[in-house]
């Protein structure tokens, strides 16, 4: 019998007395009925040593044991899915508990080794089973069901569904259990507080830290796994506020390796996400190009991993202004969530192609992130005014200024000519004039670089455009400035011509698009429309 590297001699349930005694039939039976416990906690490693070392002949009595050998420390996962039995696990009790621990196990082995779609292909085929036997008190025991749920709100965080990563997160954390490691006080609402901070919602990262009764870290080196959570998702906040001091007070906590997978890639975006609002795309690159490095030292699969980064080098290319590689980057990829579509809008837009840039983001789902909201909403927003639509970017505009809260970072994603219009197109709305105060800090900053187009008209041509766009006719046009009525319209033609308007407020939009009604903070009458 191969002896163990390390004998666990204080293994709880009495796994490392069995173990130690040679008794591999008592451990057998102790790894499967406590293994979510024992994987989860401080003798993980004795744990995953033990079912390695699980004689053959014992695996057809515990069929447990194979699926945390597939979890665990194997080199390699089945060719083939497993089958599950979903009328087992609804069915609950022993039975169900075993089937359950199997789905599990597949879902760790797969999700662990850069497999994620195969494992959220396990998760949407189950749950029905799982919910139902969750339902039905006492069948499963609320631990299992907790571990489960939290396995399963990892696995579609890796895989980027951010919904349905704190849908389970939520409902484990209804479940959750102080001595189990993991399923803590502590440990899920690190992982709400991420996510919230992910999606945007400020709000909500402040609740979990609250409801962890998060007290700040004076040392880094003193964060142990999920700890990290706290400061990672304080710092994402920091970054949307515009707030360099703390950002760069929190960096330090951040920028530690971490094994835990689901806060990973949020590191490497979030280190990401500051710099790009800073224009520092070299450095960016450089991170993703040396994560991709140590991501290929740890994980194969089937690259969904890697597509977190690819869409990461995307937009850092767009922000260099490297549209035809961005787009290349971006046709490499095989999924089109929401932020990825937002990434082809905003390629579209670099380019001044408007049209097409609406077309992509239309496409946007009813409930994106927060986050891709509040960007799809102010770039649609300056598309619309470079359409000449004045009523649609109006619309947007406001949409974007009753949402966006203290997330400024959003701010930085369109030209200062556009947002300057947008500003214009509001008038003396209290709500946007805050906000436009609250911007003049950072109006330097700028994540993309949008090509500036010029249009070049006569100090009379826009004395007439400021009249017109405060709703003024030709006629009063000419009173005012003590010419005749066809010289006005002569300049009115000239204008349409310019700027290719088939109409006033399509002339108008399209003069706050190049920033030509800059001087009037209130030109643009609310009665002008589509």
């Amino acid at each position: 019998m191969p002896a163990l590297t390390s004998p666990p001699a204080a293994l709880d349930h009495g796994l490392g007395a069995a173990v130690a005694a040679g008794d591999w039939s008592a451990a057998a039976g102790i790894m499967e009925r406590w293994g979510v416990e024992l994987q989860a906690g401080v003798h993980r490693g004795h744990f995953f040593d033990a079912v390695t070392h699980t004689p053959d002949s014992l695996c057809a009595a515990h069929p447990g044991i194979v699926y945390w050998r597939e979890a665990g420390r194997v080199t390699e996962i089945p060719v083939e899915r497993p089958s599950f039995d979903a009328a087992r696990l609804a069915a609950g009790g022993e039975a169900g508990l075993i089937e359950l621990r199997r789905v599990a196990a597949a879902v760790l082995a797969r999700r662990r080794r850069g497999f994620v779609a195969e494992a959220v292909a396990i998760l949407d085929e189950m749950m029905p089973a799982v919910r139902t036997a969750i339902r039905r008190q006492g069948d499963l025991p609320i631990t299992d069901a907790a571990w489960f749920l939290m396995q399963a709100g990892i696995t579609f965080d890796v895989f980027g569904d951010v919904h349905t990563a704190r849908r389970y997160y939520l409902m484990a954390w209804q479940r959750r259990d102080d001595d189990v490691v993991g399923l803590g006080s502590q440990d899920l609402p690190a992982k709400l507080a991420v996510l919230a901070a992910i999606d945007g919602d400020h709000a909500e990262v402040g609740r979990w830290v609250a409801v962890a009764g998060r007290t700040p870290t004076t040392d880094p080196a003193e964060l142990d796994g999920t700890d990290l959570g706290y400061p990672l998702a304080e710092f994402i906040v920091a970054v949307d506020r515009l707030d360099f001091t703390t950002s760069d007070e929190l960096l330090p906590y951040i920028a530690l390796p971490t094994e835990y997978e689901e806060f990973f890639h949020y590191l490497v975006w979030a280190r990401a996400h500051r710099l790009l609002v800073m224009g520092r795309i070299g450095e960016v690159l450089r991170l993703i190009d040396e994560t991709a490095v140590a991501w290929d030292d740890l994980v194969a699969g089937d690259g969904w991993y890697r597509t977190h980064l690819t869409a990461l080098r995307a937009k850092a290319l767009l922000a260099g202004g490297r549209v035809d590689e961005a787009e290349a980057t971006l046709e490499s990829l095989s999924n089109s969530d929401d932020g990825i579509v937002l990434l082809w809008a905003r390629a579209g837009a670099l380019r001044l192609h408007f049209d097409a840039a609406m077309e992509h983001l239309v496409g946007i789902s009813d409930r994106p992130p927060r986050r891709v909201q509040l960007e799809a909403q102010l770039l649609a927003a300056a598309c619309h005014l470079n359409l000449g639509q004045i009523s649609l970017a109006r619309s947007k505009f406001q949409a974007f200024v009753a949402s966006v809260g203290h997330n400024l970072q959003s701010m930085a994603s369109i030209s200062e000519t556009h947002l300057h219009g947008l500003f214009a197109l509001l008038g003396s709305v209290p709500a946007a004039n805050a906000l436009e105060a609250r911007w003049q800090e950072f109006r330097h900053l700028r994540t993309y670089p949008y090509p500036e187009t010029s249009i070049s008209v006569s100090d009379r041509e826009l004395v007439v455009l400021r009249r017109l766009a405060r709703g003024e006719s030709r006629a009063e046009i000419a009173k005012a400035e003590f010419v005749s009525a066809n010289t006005v319209k002569t300049q009115v033609t000239a204008l349409y011509r310019k700027f290719n308007a088939t109409n006033r407020s399509e002339l108008i939009a399209k003069a706050l698009s190049h920033g030509l009604l800059a001087g009037s903070r209130n030109a643009v009458t609310e009665h002008l429309s589509d």
